[in-house]
Formats: C-alpha cells, structure tokens, sequence
C-alpha cells in the first residue's frame, strides 16, 4: 500500500523539479517560456530607463518577477562590443547557453571563459543539457570548481569594466533576487586576481578540472 506523501514531502518534489528546470535538464514548455520572456524584458526595460553605470558608479536592482539574469548580459553585449567576459556561474539553463552562443558566434562576446560549479553541475563527469551544449564550443574556455558564486566579469571595447554579482541564476525563477552593475576596474581586476589564484591553487592540488 503506497504512503501518501505529506504537504512538506510534495513541496520538497516540486522543489527538485523546479530545480532541473533552472539547471537546464529540463526543457522548458513554449507556452511558459513566452511567459517568463516577457517578464525578463520588463526588468529589463528598467534597466534601460537608468542606462548601464558610467565609470566608478554602481547601479542596485531588485528583480520581484521572473527572470533570467543571462538578460543582463545581452543588454551589456546589444549597447557594447564585450573583448571579454569571466562568467562564474552556479546554474544555467539550456536558454542561456544558447544565447550565450549566439553572441559568442555573432561576435558579440569575443571571448569567453566560464567557471562553472561542480556542485550543481556535477562535475565533468553528469552536465547539465546546458553544460554540455556550451562544452561542445571548443574556443571557450570552461572549468569546473566548488563554487556558489554568481558574478560576471566583462570588459568592453569602449573600455568599460562590468561587473555584476547577485543571488540571481543563469535560469528562469519568480524569486526576488537581487544585483549589481558596477563600472569600476578595480572590482574587475579583484574578480579575476581571485579567480587566477583559485585556479592557480587548484592546478597545485591537482583539482582543476577544464573542459
């Protein structure tokens, strides 16, 4: 005789579905995409009314709809040409890596590196439909490390020096989330000084695990 699963044991499925979804195992249904896509496009809109940070200035955004913070990424890459972009990602899902392609091929992204975690990715060894898309792009650079971070690190021809962090995924979700937008190299060098030390450490150790 099967158990009935209790209130908090469903919450907890429906949580774990929720999550393959954001981590790009799952594909999401057109109609929910449509959906999603125009809610990311009205944050963005905001975004657009305040235009990207000028030099040393930060801009603070609260997203309370659903939305894919790949988005802030095409905006940056749709205003300016991206010489290159350090993107240290917890979770991605398959649309993301797709436009993240898009912009890469088009030109748009001139080069990429993404330091992707291990934990909600699994490794080298399990990737996500996402992960394995973006792996199959040889000119990007690709590492697998334990990680929860989420910044982005961009600079531009027109010599700007992006950096957005926040709580916000690669993926679709209605959580309130919140970023960054800072334009200051200082903050850029410090994300990519830890990230060559990390990687540095981790050659040490022999964890450095590269696509």
């Amino acid at each position: 005789m099967a158990l009935k699963k209790s209130k908090r044991e469903n919450k907890f499925l429906k949580s774990i579905n929720e999550s393959k979804i954001e981590d790009g195992n799952v594909e999401i249904q057109d109609h929910l995409l449509k959906s999603y896509k125009e809610k990311t496009a009205q944050v963005i809109d905001k975004v657009v009314e305040i235009g990207l940070p000028k030099e040393n200035e930060q801009l603070r955004i609260i997203t309370m709809k659903s939305f894919n913070s790949i988005a802030l990424i095409n905006y940056v890459a749709e205003k300016e040409t991206i010489k290159s972009a350090t993107l240290i990602i917890f979770a991605i899902n398959i649309q993301a890596a797709k436009l993240l392609l898009e912009l890469f091929n088009a030109g748009k992204i001139q080069e990429l590196e993404l330091v992707i975690s291990s934990i909600r990715n699994a490794g080298y060894s399990i990737k996500s439909k996402a992960v394995e898309l973006l792996s199959k792009e040889k000119r990007i650079k690709m590492m697998f490390v334990n990680s929860h971070a989420k910044i982005s690190a961009i600079h531009t021809r027109e010599d700007n020096y992006y950096v957005i962090e926040g709580s916000g995924n690669f993926s679709y979700n209605g959580r309130i989330e919140q970023y960054t937008i800072d334009n200051d190299k200082k903050i850029y060098n410090f994300t990519l000084n830890w990230v060559e030390e990390m990687k540095t450490k981790m050659k040490t150790k022999d964890l450095l695990i590269v696509n």
